[in-house]
């Protein structure tokens, strides 16, 4: 666990408290994020009532990063979860470390990400800006912007990735 990346355990329970007590019905705190708070989507719960307290909680998580002079970490509310994080950790931090890791052994000729939020295009723009041939295959709901390489799927979530893995 990188320590320098990592949000404050008094952060972690201040939201897990408030997920607990406010928000149980449609989320749960995710306890197994080492470096970020993540609160996600609990399954079997009705997904629009999850989106409409998803705002609430956005605001609250907010006033407790405030209390807690924490501004300087970002919320990242998606389809079905919501993380606190520090703001300089993100996809294109984890490509950067994937290959970290695979450096010296046999890399890959091509490379394709998967994103349903219009945030997990920066995989596909961290590969390109690094020489790496790659694809994005974006199988989520939000519009994002067209370009060589990026791939939309007419499916979304799961059934998108899988409408493109059988094309190919």
């Amino acid at each position: 666990i990188d320590e320098s990346i990592k949000v404050p355990f008094v952060l972690e329970e201040e939201i897990k408290k408030l997920i607990a007590q406010e928000f149980s019905d449609t989320m749960f705190f995710d306890a197994s994020k080492k470096t970020m708070v993540s609160t996600e989507f609990k399954k079997g719960a009705d997904l629009n009532k999850f989106h409409h307290e998803q705002t609430v909680l956005v605001e609250a998580m907010k006033k407790i990063l405030s209390k807690l002079g924490l501004d300087g970490l970002a919320i990242e509310p998606s389809v079905i979860a919501t993380d606190i994080q520090n703001p300089h950790v993100g996809k294109d931090l984890g490509v950067e470390r994937f290959l970290d890791m695979i450096r010296g052994k046999t890399e890959p000729e091509e490379f394709e990400t998967f994103g349903d939020s219009p945030v997990d295009i920066e995989m596909f723009r961290y590969l390109v800006k690094h020489g790496h041939k790659a694809r994005f295959i974006y199988v989520g709901k939000k519009e994002i912007e067209d370009g060589e390489g990026i791939i939309k799927t007419s499916e979304k979530y799961d059934k998108g990735t899988l409408e493109y893995l059988l094309s190919n």
